[in-house]
């Protein structure tokens, strides 16, 4: 949830090293610059215009989507919005540390469990606003909502990929309590992800 479209950099070097050619969306807004972020439904939208000028720019009918974190969701949410209207224009999506069951991070950033050291560490303001939509509970009802208004199965293949890290950061108490052997990367557990 405080990511950047600069954090992609790195990645477009490498696909462009290997002779392909990849986007970073810079539209969205999920808190990353310390205002408020938009929900899931309005990145939704913009995604939707961001994907619309690419297949413009490149003559493209589909793309593929890598996304991170809370970017999953909105792709999610993109996707089975296009399906709905019928005009799905998305090949696969690579989800990477998305927490399609929540963040428990997110739930002790909310109930104000983390330390703002912890917060500062992980470069997060305490409660910073996305957090509400990556917790537990939100998230449980982003996924019914998908269930509920959007019921047919998308023929677009999601991949997830999770973190396999066994994080304490000693003296700090570990957020992730609760899966003290689970595998994950600080904010999402590897169980969320799949």
């Amino acid at each position: 949830w405080n990511d950047t479209s600069a954090s992609w950099n790195a990645y477009l070097e490498f696909l462009h090293s290997i002779g392909l050619t990849g986007y970073a969306v810079n539209s969205m807004d999920t808190g990353a610059n310390g205002g408020i972020p938009l929900s899931i439904d309005d990145n939704a939208s913009r995604l939707k215009g961001f994907i619309a000028i690419i297949k413009q720019v490149t003559g493209a009918k589909k793309v593929n989507i890598v996304a991170h974190s809370m970017g999953g969701l909105i792709a999610r949410l993109y996707i089975a919005k296009s399906m709905k209207d019928s005009t799905l224009d998305v090949n696969q999506l690579i989800m990477l540390g998305t927490p399609n069951e929540g963040s428990n991070t997110a739930d002790a950033l909310e109930r104000g469990y983390i330390s703002i050291e912890i917060a500062r560490y992980l470069g997060l303001p305490r409660l910073f606003p996305s957090a509400k939509d990556l917790t537990t509970y939100s998230v449980k009802n982003f996924n019914q909502r998908l269930n509920r208004d959007y019921p047919t199965p998308s023929n677009v293949p999601f991949y997830a990929i999770a973190g396999n890290y066994d994080c304490t950061l000693p003296p700090y108490h570990n957020p992730l309590e609760g899966y003290p052997n689970e595998p994950n990367d600080f904010v999402v557990s590897r169980k969320s992800v799949f």
